[in-house]
């Protein structure tokens, strides 16, 4: 009917003053949030994720809502982290609290192998989470997390160790630092690619001096983890080593002389049970 009635009597008989009139507000812009999508490739992804949710949160002043950053988190993840969120329970889809432990501990960074170093920090990081979670001196606790946390390499060789070391903390964490030597790569000390390493062959010589006793460490195993001592030579073992490498270094055992074993190291017992149990192997 306004229509109708200005066509009629023209324009200029409803002209007002605007101002008189409250324009609403608009409501306050706010910063569209960047394209964010959640694979589960690994830890990292899992970081940045977290960071971009806090940091989205703080950008519309949701830092506080709980729920709201759990919502916004869930709508960014895709293809196999769609698929591991919907396996979770209700309580944990709807608490970013809650969400962002459980991701933080399914995506939790990998040893890869690559040095020594790397291998002593992948077990501190062990410890650490063992007192966080308190499950100090818990020995399976430990030995799950650390076969969880495997990729590449490291993953082979843990499924090549036998019951007693994988679920043996003690065990297994001397076995992986005589694997992942101080000094050396997962290819060699000082990063010398594997076809120019200067191996040399050998053999474990073992001398007792509390008895008139000179032999070689054997092939052979006097119950599960204990190495025999031979005097036979068809019965050494016969080891790799780099000569120019000074310093602790693993010694590879080659051939498949040891089935499931690739690398020694020995613990000597300061009471030796027998002529025969002297060392312990740490393939």
């Amino acid at each position: 009917m306004f229509s109708a009635i200005q066509r009629i009597y023209g324009s200029s008989v409803f002209d007002s003053d605007d101002s008189a009139v409250p324009t609403p507000a608009a409501p306050p812009s706010q910063p569209a949030p960047d394209h964010l999508e959640f694979i589960g490739i690994d830890s990292s992804e899992c970081e940045n994720l977290i960071s971009a949710v806090s940091r989205q949160a703080l950008a519309v002043d949701r830092q506080t809502a709980d729920q709201w950053m759990a919502d916004f988190a869930g709508s960014c993840f895709t293809k196999g982290a769609l698929r591991w969120l919907d396996g979770l329970d209700e309580g944990t889809k709807s608490s970013w609290r809650a969400l962002r432990k459980a991701m933080l501990s399914r995506y939790r960074p990998l040893f890869h192998g690559k040095s020594g170093e790397e291998a002593e920090e992948f077990l501190r990081t062990i410890h650490d989470r063992a007192i966080n979670a308190n499950q100090v001196g818990q020995s399976q606790w430990y030995c799950q997390i650390f076969g969880s946390s495997l990729a590449g390499e490291p993953l082979r060789w843990y499924a090549s160790q036998s019951q007693a070391v994988q679920n043996n903390w003690q065990r297994l964490q001397r076995a992986s630092l005589a694997r992942y030597v101080r000094g050396e790569t997962s290819l060699g000390p000082a990063n010398v690619p594997l076809a120019n390493f200067p191996f040399q062959r050998g053999r474990v010589l073992v001398v007792i001096p509390s008895k008139p006793l000179i032999c070689y460490a054997s092939r052979s195993f006097d119950g599960e983890l204990t190495m025999n001592l031979t005097q036979n030579l068809a019965e050494f073992l016969i080891v790799e080593y780099n000569p120019s490498f000074f310093g602790r270094q693993s010694l590879r055992i080659p051939d498949g002389q040891i089935m499931g074993s690739d690398v020694l190291a020995i613990e000597c017992l300061s009471e030796p049970t027998d002529d025969h149990r002297y060392a312990t192997p740490y393939p």
